[in-house]
């Protein structure tokens, strides 16, 4: 089976700072994978480079088993549809032809339904899309409804990959704490 997208040991550095560090991982079709981090966590970058937005500085992006065109928007044979924010987010959707690959930024945007069953909630939006046969991938900044509703959860801290796994397993206490650990290594490391 091809994956309809693939992150494979991809790279991306900005004026001397590297804002995402050899990532892998991969969504099918029928698929909802969140992207999720804090601000500065490089799960905004991750989701441009999967969109084909930016060009990775190392590793490769595939789309349906083929490296990505540079700008999908400009190529009408790229499956993948891009949108930030809510209401492009609908209409991406409504839009979309059967088996797209649906990337969308909603950091600050998954919250302002309210409610985790809204029809109109964005994770319930994303959902029904991946139960339609879309891949799914949005980069998300408040976990709380995606817990419910995606079926792959990336969690990224200081451009790196912590965790790649179901929400349950993804937001899990004990997963929390190893979380901070590895932000505090890292920092450790830096200082000395």
């Amino acid at each position: 089976m091809v994956l309809a997208l693939e992150a494979s040991g991809v790279s991306y550095r900005r004026c001397g700072r590297t804002l995402v560090q050899r990532v892998s991982l991969c969504v099918e079709r029928g698929e909802f994978l969140a992207v999720v981090g804090d601000a500065g966590s490089g799960a905004g970058t991750l989701v441009r480079l999967l969109a084909g937005d930016l060009a990775p500085d190392q590793g490769r992006v595939l789309v349906d088993g083929r490296t990505g065109p540079s700008h999908p928007a400009r190529d009408p044979a790229d499956p993948r549809r891009v949108a930030a924010g809510i209401d492009a987010m609908r209409s991406t959707v409504a839009d979309a032809p059967p088996h797209s690959i649906l990337v969308f930024e909603l950091a600050g945007s998954v919250g302002a339904s309210g409610a985790a069953h809204d029809a109109n909630c964005p994770a319930v939006i994303c959902r029904r899309a991946a139960d339609d046969g879309h891949a799914v991938v949005a980069a998300v900044d408040d976990p709380r409804e995606i817990a419910l509703h995606a079926h792959t959860v990336a969690v990224l801290v200081a451009g790196r990959l912590v965790h790649w796994a179901t929400p349950a397993i993804a937001f899990s206490p004990a997963l929390r704490l190893f979380e901070r650990s590895v932000v505090m290594l890292d920092h450790a490391r830096s200082i000395v």
